[in-house]
């Protein structure tokens, strides 16, 4: 079953992102800006369509899309950015 806007959570690990853009380049929607100092930022996560290829494709698996595993490492619940 799909999920609805509101059940599409999306963080970034900016302690394990090494700025490879991968997330960037790879996101069908452009959910992601890139920053001068090169990390990625969620601008619009509202174009989410939680298709994964980001979480996916992370190398250092920096990106966590489940609500649960978000919480369960400590981070905000409130980590939809």
């Amino acid at each position: 079953m799909a999920k609805t806007k509101d059940q599409i959570y999306l963080w970034i690990n900016l302690k394990w992102c090494k700025r490879c853009g991968i997330c960037s380049t790879v996101c069908p929607k452009k959910v992601f800006d890139v920053l001068p100092n090169g990390y990625p930022r969620i601008a619009r996560m509202e174009a989410c369509i939680d298709c994964g290829l980001c979480y996916a494709l992370c190398p250092d698996y920096a990106i966590f899309t489940e609500k649960e595993d978000i919480i369960a490492l400590g981070f905000k619940e409130d980590a939809k950015i």
